[in-house]
């Protein structure tokens, strides 16, 4: 079976301008957490792993 990479791309709001690395806004908790909940749905049963944040 061929690998699939799939990203999630939060967008920054000016909340998050002031914010230090270990800080979250409820914008990106929020897309973050809408963001994989829809890849786990969409790709249930394909193996789908996790394998790391980049910042």
């Amino acid at each position: 079976m061929d690998k699939v990479v799939i990203a999630m791309y939060l967008r920054l709001s000016n909340e998050d301008i002031n914010k230090t690395k270990s800080e979250e806004s409820n914008s990106i908790s929020a897309q973050r957490v809408l963001l994989t909940r829809h890849i786990r749905v969409t790709y249930a049963g394909a193996g789908v792993q996790h394998c790391g944040v980049l910042r």
